[in-house]
């Protein structure tokens, strides 16, 4: 909530220099054990456990995650985490979707193949569910999401939008709907980030899709940007 923030390697340098000075407060230590793979995912599941914090608890509540790249698919991994009852995710893509099944996602939907507002109400019942988590960051899913919680619900908006998106106001005021964005993560959710992924029992080695050497530390942006997938960049030669 930093009204001044800066994001190393976006509005700050980025680290990809060979030395590089950071604040020790700012450091966090890992414990013994936590392999190279998981420190990779520490950012990104920071961000996912802040957006379920948004939410305000999940437990025993439904849930649907609308965009499975590595961020949607890791909401719904802590969503599952914090004891939602059910969890429903809906990507486009078939691939994401079986990454997702991979991790232990089960509840997979894609929209392009029948009516994404029918089966939410087949899944949880015809109330819809409690909260949606938008993790795409366009019109359309920004619609479903509203769309497919129940009166009194909410959505939480993870993605980011390069444009005004059109939502049903109307529809919102009618069912009296929370609408809460999120934006990144504080200490305390590394912290629990740290803690998920360490002891959590999660499966999360499908979300590193590809892994880079350091000299081929600029092919593994292409890759990112082209693929909107998590890469790894080995520091070894």
């Amino acid at each position: 909530m930093c009204e001044k923030l800066k994001v190393i390697g976006f509005q700050a340098l980025g680290v990809a220099r060979e030395f590089f000075v950071f604040p020790e407060s700012g450091l966090l230590k890992l414990p013994p054990g936590f392999t190279p793979e998981l420190r990779a995912l520490v950012e990104p599941t920071a961000v996912a456990v802040h957006a379920v914090g948004r939410a305000g608890g999940v437990a025993g509540l439904r849930v649907l995650v609308l965009g499975i790249g590595p961020i949607g698919s890791l909401v719904a991994l802590v969503a599952q985490w914090r004891g939602a009852a059910q969890i429903l995710i809906s990507d486009l893509s078939e691939r994401r979707l079986g990454i997702a099944r991979q991790c232990g996602i089960v509840n997979t939907f894609n929209p392009q193949k029948a009516f994404l507002e029918s089966y939410v109400s087949e899944v949880f019942d015809p109330d819809r569910t409690d909260t949606a988590f938008e993790c795409v960051g366009v019109t359309e899913t920004a619609s479903q999401a509203i769309r497919c919680v129940r009166k009194g619900g909410a959505t939480i908006v993870v993605g980011f939008f390069s444009n005004r998106p059109e939502v049903a106001s109307r529809l919102m005021q009618d069912r009296e709907l929370d609408v809460r964005g999120t934006l990144m993560y504080r200490r305390e959710d590394y912290i629990d980030a740290i803690r998920f992924l360490f002891v959590g029992g999660i499966i999360s080695k499908p979300l590193l899709t590809k892994n880079f050497s350091f000299r081929n530390y600029p092919e593994s942006y292409l890759f990112i940007e082209a693929n909107r997938e998590k890469g790894m960049i080995e520091l070894g030669e």
